[in-house]
């Protein structure tokens, strides 16, 4: 016998290479009823992993059962099948006998399914669904949805986007002096992040940052530590020093 088949069953001399398999054999198989049955053609299998290739191979089907609603669910026109009965009611209402729906802005091909369009144009052309304009046109050049400027490159069109043309807003494009504006109240900035932090945080809005000590407000919270700082920070000082003179007296 082969030294490395020396796990023997003791009923029918099947020998395996490891111990966990003999176990297996002994628990599952050998004068064990076969207990996994293909629901399509009633064959009984005595491992599940043989039963699913079963039916990925003979009936072409992926045996997936995960749910309340497992089992096999065929399609009353074309007779395919499926695992789970969602499956086949998105395949009845969008795919079965019906012309594909998602089309591809570059290429034109067509989809039964958003999902697949959306995998289909990240994979092939390299953008995503909710960026179409992304896409070349039937010229090959990249136009900008706004204000139909064409662009030899995607990356060109990106920077035109970001910084000249109105698609984007206003107070994120810098002016002719290269500073960024806030459109409601004309403060200008030398980064788009501050303008963005004073229109979310400042601009028109109460100050949300209060001193605990004195209940005057802050737009920012950096602002109100510099305030406690100069302000506060030598009055509590001052404050504790008095209190361990007090205790020593």
């Amino acid at each position: 016998m082969d030294r490395l088949y020396q796990h023997v069953c003791s009923k029918c001399h099947k020998s395996y290479k490891y111990k966990w398999n003999l176990l297996r054999h002994l628990k599952y198989e050998c004068g064990v009823a076969p207990q996994f049955v293909c629901k399509l053609c009633q064959k009984a299998f005595t491992q599940k992993s043989s039963l699913k290739s079963h039916v990925a191979y003979v009936h072409g089907n992926d045996w997936t059962p995960r749910s309340k609603d497992k089992g096999v669910h065929m399609c009353p026109r074309c007779n395919k099948m499926y695992s789970y009965k969602n499956n086949l009611s998105r395949h009845i209402k969008y795919e079965c006998g019906q012309s594909p729906q998602f089309q591809c802005p570059s290429c034109f091909r067509n989809f039964a399914q958003k999902s697949n369009l959306k995998t289909h144009m990240l994979t092939v052309h390299g953008v995503k669904y909710t960026e179409p304009h992304l896409l070349p046109n039937a010229e090959g050049f990249f136009q900008c949805p706004q204000c139909d400027k064409k662009y030899n490159y995607k990356g060109s069109l990106k920077r035109h986007m970001t910084y000249e043309c109105a698609y984007t807003d206003p107070h994120l494009v810098p002016d002719a002096e290269g500073f960024f504006k806030c459109s409601q109240c004309d403060k200008r900035y030398t980064y788009r992040s501050s303008v963005k932090r004073h229109m979310k945080y400042e601009c028109g809005i109460r100050p949300q940052f209060q001193c605990p000590y004195c209940s005057r407000h802050f737009t920012q919270k950096s602002s109100l530590k510099s305030h406690y700082l100069t302000i506060h920070a030598q009055e509590e000082r001052m404050k504790l020093a008095g209190q361990r003179v007090a205790t020593q007296n």
